[in-house]
């Protein structure tokens, strides 16, 4: 590497591209910091009750065959010592278990379990049954080791690089503290590994977490490594963002599919997405009746229970009256009758219902849904099982860690607040809210969802621990839970390894999960971060999917682009074709939204000074006024503002959020104002707030204060602000002559014209003058070319992987280096090229283009190519493919080593091929000896394999790979061989400007025949200029004028969008830079035939244009075959390129060669060498015959026998003759 390169390469810690892959690594990072707190309050303990009557009988007939342990010290709760050491947790096998049987009998009704029962509900348990109790202590994700059960050392760091060589997962151990308390006393507490957890690379758990480039570099990684993946068997994966609804957010909505749940159910519904703490959701909804109530809906266990609304009322505060519940809902409004009928008819049809359990809501919803929660305990009673049904299930949000009564007067109100807004939708007077909106979505972060599927492997470990023990019960076992040994013996017979089944979900991207974890797919939610492109790769962290349900959908409305995702979500950034519109990109400013701790006291004391009225949690029962609307803060209604002080309290609250004042709002804070101005406004009024994380936001600048401030705003906010373009309104919009009739001064302002686009959409020159699908395909096109994907090609092990061989990379102008090997390309984006650095990935070349027809080649998808420009090395690329050899993962080959072989040219002593050998179909490749089988030749059994490819390939790097298992052979057992496939340009290889226009190489024409210039500029691509006018690329042609100017002047030019306009246009500009070099003002010259040597009648079109090479390429498409494989059933080809099968030739083909005369080309094809047959006939009766399976020996002659006449061919006594010679 240059001492130039080094000089500007920037440290890892300032690099930008850090920012794409921060939504990704830091909620990685909550995971591992607060979510792993989380999640230990979170984990409901584990109780179930054994029944101890013949205990004693059992223990004096143990003593007799078994040596008993005891274990007299008892540990506290906060005792953090263990039993067994916790880097050998196999010590448990040193102690004796008690394997007596107790008397036959049946399974008594107390050995069933109460999972998810707290001990506070729990009754004094009888002498003769035992209650034991199951938790987590303490979850610990320590760093990746190479052997972790192992003590830690400085040489046992596993690195991403070991595992992208090795073709392993990066993974690190985690360690559970289980503790085990029987009747409330705490017995045992044993750290257990539980297995090895797949982390995110340049996580806070990553060896590689804060290293700046310099320090990567010695460690043999990336000097740009972002992070933000897994590493799987060697494999990139990383977890998409996946939309989903906004958390702790009232949705109503309006959907036919409602009124198909009952005869008085109608399309009108209300649902809000829970979140507690550690991110795992519920969803609650609330149905319309056609009749006026209201019917609350909620799962368990993927199953769909419907509560009247008025039974959840009271059993949230019993001692509420429906004179209460109906001024709550009412808030003041006793003159709307609509609003107050319904209320009634809500009232009314809960009574109706259940008028026996008046005062008894709550016993009568824990005795409806004790078998649904998994609470068998007869001393829990049904009062305490209900208040656990609230508390899990209903607006769980508001569900504290110590569920009191003000968190049940918290719920009262907002489910007040959904009823009310739920009859607003139902009345018309607000209109329905679209979940298809970006307004009312947050997206799904992977260390969120990795974190939630956690939990639930963790709760079936436990789960796993009860069933070892209950099975131990039913066989009649001695069970001596008190007893060490046996409890560890119990968590090593435990069937669940939370390690692999956390790493099979990032592999595959599938959900094995019991409750569904309140998601709509169980697949899709992993891919491969390929690495094609440096393009394509950074993509992939900044992609967010609507899910793989969506995409089964036929309805086309959650694909459409709606204008709340303005400045979110790229316009022109998505795939055409099934993907399209449910996989988009984010702009590229845009920022995702983390946890922070907020304290809501100062908040709520600046309101209340700011005439704020307290809600019901934090005063009396007394109602606000009609004309009052509530302050919502995270799903929490905080208290009640006027209309005519809310706006400008929000406007204070947003200066406040900018200037980091009085600590009461973060800077990612969500402020949405909605205030009811005209009697048609159909919004739900209110002041709405949010806090918590995964969050869309970007950044505006606020013109509320004196000088403007960058401010972050969310999609449900932007639909309430003024922004101004830039060029439209001026930053002293205050001082402007205005028509107040028409002008509305502007809030706020766009920082910058390409703050909407996505990154790699950024990078498009010209965008503004293309048309709108040819952007859309140059993002497509651009993550499929051939380019610089990372830096460090001897790490890599990829199975594929493109290399451009002589890429251009772009400096800034303001930068100059060493670079004497590379070209300058001349037209760039500063903006998004500079700040984001993608220099040091280059991804295409510079061309001479002349748009003219000459050759006849060049139609309009077609291009010519200048022989000797391909001499040269232009647009040459290669190919990587490595092939693994393993022999641990094979059956049978414990015996079996890499060796052998020497006696080929190919292979060297080891059995694997020498470096820089070049290697053609059906040539050695690599050997296997077998020691157990004897050869007279070298002692053992060795056999060949060859290199199968059609195409030539030069073995570039041979690498050794640590063997994973105990094998009786010695030697080399596991090797990659990275073999590298040249790919120079052929004809049918595609290429593609940066405007979408792609097109294949038809021809490679001689210098000598090609055009060229008064100055001898002979041109390096021919472009057909059939292809302007279809494709409305403008941008192309400015790209070519721009860059011609450039390289007269020796200067870079800047072709970001939005630059020129009517007035100012690019045209002027950069004409007047090739006029004043004395060229022609539009960039035409005099060209020069190269057949005739005379002058073209017209002057061509010529200049400096970015091109792309397509991995598309005919060395990798080609199929070609006469006569090969058919399959046995129809007799016909079989398909696929690597079994040398063949293409499928249909009857339009057929067709079309009938229309050009070719009949013998036909027979040929489809007969000769595709369909061709030998069948065998009787010459007796003409019936055809098959061969007969008696001849089994491989020397026999095959007889054929006719079914009908039985005539044999050959006859007997012609066999015997043919045996006896």
């Amino acid at each position: 590497m240059s001492s130039g390169r080094n000089s500007i390469l920037l440290s890892s810690k300032e690099h930008k591209l850090l920012e794409l892959v921060k939504p990704h690594v830091e909620s990685f990072d909550y995971f591992l910091s607060k979510g792993l707190t989380y999640l230990e309050k979170e984990l409901q303990p584990l109780r179930f009750i054994l029944n101890t009557d013949d205990q004693e009988t059992k223990e004096s007939e143990s003593k007799k065959t078994t040596r008993k342990v005891h274990f007299t010290q008892q540990l506290d709760n906060n005792s953090s010592e263990s039993l067994l050491d916790p880097q050998n947790s196999d010590a448990a096998e040193n102690f004796e278990v008690n394997q007596k049987h107790f008397a036959s009998k049946k399974l008594p009704k107390d050995a069933q379990d109460s999972f998810h029962t707290p001990s506070s509900l729990m009754g004094q348990t009888p002498a003769s049954k035992l209650h034991v109790e199951i938790d987590v202590a303490n979850i610990e994700v320590r760093k990746p080791s190479q052997y972790p059960k192992a003590r830690r050392s400085v040489h046992d760091k596993l690195l991403p690089r070991h595992c992208r060589e090795n073709q392993t997962s990066y993974k690190a151990p985690l360690f559970l503290t289980l503790r085990c308390k029987i009747d409330g006393k705490v017995c045992h507490q044993l750290v257990r590994l539980v297995g090895e957890i797949p982390v995110m690379v340049r996580s806070a758990v990553c060896h590689l977490s804060k290293m700046d480039s310099g320090e990567l570099r010695k460690l043999g990684e990336e000097e740009f490594e972002t992070g933000g993946y897994f590493i799987c068997n060697g494999v990139e994966k990383v977890l998409r963002m996946i939309i989903v609804s906004r958390r702790n957010h009232i949705m109503a909505i309006k959907r036919d599919s409602n009124s198909n749940r009952g005869p008085l159910f109608s399309s009108f519904s209300c649902y809000i997405r829970c979140v507690r703490p550690d991110q795992t959701s519920k969803t609650f909804h609330l149905h319309y009746l056609t009749s006026g109530a209201i019917q609350a809906r909620i799962s368990i266990s993927k199953q769909e229970y419907m509560i009247p609304v008025l039974l959840i009322f009271k059993a949230l505060i019993p001692e509420i009256t429906d004179r209460t519940i109906y001024e709550v809902i009412m808030q003041g409004n006793e003159n709307d009758i609509y609003l107050r009928d319904r209320v009634i008819a809500m009232l009314m049809d809960g009574l109706s219902k259940y008028e026996g359990t008046a005062g008894s809501e709550l016993a009568y919803l824990g005795r409806t849904f004790r078998i649904a929660l998994s609470i068998f305990d007869d001393q829990v009673t049904d009062e305490q099982v209900g208040r656990q049904f609230l508390k899990h299930f209903v607006l769980i949000h508001l569900s504290g860690d110590k569920y009191t009564d003000d968190d049940n007067v918290a719920k009262l109100e907002m489910l007040a607040l959904m009823i009310r807004k739920l009859i607003a939708v139902a009345r018309g007077s607000i209109c329905p809210d679209s979940p298809d909106s970006l307004a009312h979505q947050e997206v799904l972060l992977p260390g969120h969802l990795y974190m939630m599927y956690l939990k639930e492997k963790i709760e079936d470990y436990l789960l796993g621990i009860r069933s070892v023990i209950l099975k131990d019960f039913n066989m009649k076992k001695a069970i001596h839970l008190e007893e060490g040994p046996y409890f560890a013996t119990c968590l090593q017979r435990c069937p669940i390894d939370i390690g692999k089944r956390m790493e099979h979900f990032i592999a595959t991207g599938q959900l094995q999960t019991r409750t569904g974890l309140d998601l709509m797919q169980t697949a899709g939610y992993s891919v491969v971060a390929e690495r094609i492109s440096y393009y394509r790769y950074i993509s992939h962290f900044r992609c967010v999917h609507r899910g793989q349900f969506f995409s089964e959908l036929k309805t086309t409305s959650v694909r459409k682009l709606l204008p709340e995702a303005w400045g979110f979500l790229c316009p022109v950034h998505t795939p055409d074709g099934a993907p399209c519109g449910l996989l988009n990109h984010l702009a590229h400013p845009v920022i995702v939204s983390q946890s922070e701790e907020m304290a809501t006291e100062p908040l709520l004391s600046w309101l209340v000074e700011h005439g704020m009225t307290l809600s019901n949690k934090y005063s009396s029962l007394e109602m606000p006024n009609a004309w009052e609307y509530p302050v919502v803060l995270d799903g929490k209604i905080l208290g009640y503002l006027s209309v005519d002080i809310m706006m400008n309290i929000s406007q204070q609250m947003r200066i406040l959020k900018v200037n980091n004042e009085m600590n009461i709002l973060p800077k990612t804070a969500e402020i949405v104002t909605v205030v009811r101005q005209t009697w048609n406004d159909r919004n739900f009024p209110g002041l709405f707030i949010f806090t918590g994380p995964a969050r869309l936001l970007r950044p505006v600048w606020l013109l509320l204060s004196k000088s403007p401030k960058q401010e972050y705003i969310g999609p449900l906010e932007q639909a309430f602000l003024r922004i101004a373009n830039p060029k439209v309104v001026s930053l002293d919009w205050k001082n402007m002559k205005k028509d107040e009739s028409v002008f509305v001064p502007a809030t706020h302002e766009e920082i910058d014209c390409l703050s909407f686009l996505s990154l790699v959409a950024s990078l498009t020159p010209f965008s503004d003058m293309n048309q709108s699908p040819r952007n859309m395909y140059q993002c497509q096109m651009s993550k499929q070319s051939l380019g610089t994907p990372y830096h460090l090609f001897e790490r890599r092990s990829d199975s594929k992987m493109y290399r451009l061989v002589t890429p251009q990379v772009s400096f800034s102008f303001h930068v100059w280096t060493s670079f004497d090997i590379f070209q300058i390309p001349i037209v760039r984006n500063f903006p998004t090229q500079d700040s984001f650095e993608m220099d040091h990935f280059p991804n295409g070349f510079n061309a001479v283009v002349a748009v003219l027809s000459y050759t006849g080649y060049d139609m309009e998808d077609a291009m010519v190519i200048n022989k000797a420009s391909l001499d040269r090395g232009l647009a040459h690329g290669t190919m990587y493919s490595t092939q693994l050899i393993d022999l641990d993962q094979m059956r049978g080959t414990k015996s079996k080593y890499i060796g052998g072989g020497s006696q080929h040219e190919t292979i060297g002593e080891d059995g694997l091929p020498e470096v820089g050998v070049r290697v053609f179909k059906g040539d050695p490749l690599y050997c296997i000896a077998d020691e157990t089988v004897y050869s007279l030749a070298s002692g053992t059994s060795e056999k060949v394999y060859f290199h199968k490819q059609a195409d030539p390939a030069i073995v570039d790097q041979v690498r050794l790979i640590p063997v994973t298992s105990r094998a009786s052979a010695e030697g080399i057992r596991r090797a990659s061989i990275k073999l590298r496939y040249p790919r120079i340009p052929v004809i049918g290889d595609k290429f593609a400007s940066r405007h979408g226009q792609k097109g294949v190489l038809s021809a490679l024409w001689p210098s000598e025949d090609m055009p060229f210039t008064e100055n001898g500029i002979v041109p390096d691509i021919i472009f057909n200029p059939n292809g302007f006018p279809s494709r409305m690329t403008i941008g192309m042609m400015m790209e070519s004028i721009c860059g011609k100017a450039g390289a007269l002047h020796g200067m870079f030019q800047d072709s970001t969008p939005f630059r020129f306009d009517e007035d100012n246009t690019a045209v002027d500009y950069f004409g007047e830079q090739l006029r004043k070099a004395g060229f022609n003002f539009y960039g035409n010259e005099v060209m020069y035939s190269g057949y005739t040597g005379e002058p073209f009648q017209v002057d061509i079109f010529i200049g400096v244009i970015h091109y792309q090479r397509l991995r598309h390429m005919v060395s990798d498409k080609f199929q070609v075959r006469s006569t090969g494989p058919i399959n046995p059933l129809t007799r016909q080809p079989v398909k696929g390129r690597k079994v040398g099968g063949a293409i499928r030739f249909g009857e339009m083909e057929r067709d079309a060669l009938l229309a050009h005369g070719a009949a013998y080309l036909l027979h040929d094809r489809l007969q000769l060498c595709s369909d061709l047959h030998t069948v065998y006939a009787c010459e007796v009766c003409t019936i055809a015959s098959f061969v007969d399976i008696v001849a089994k020996r491989k020397d026999a002659q095959r007889r054929y026998y006719c079914l009908m006449c039985s005539n044999i061919w050959p006859p007997n006594w012609q066999q015997s003759i043919f045996e006896r010679d």
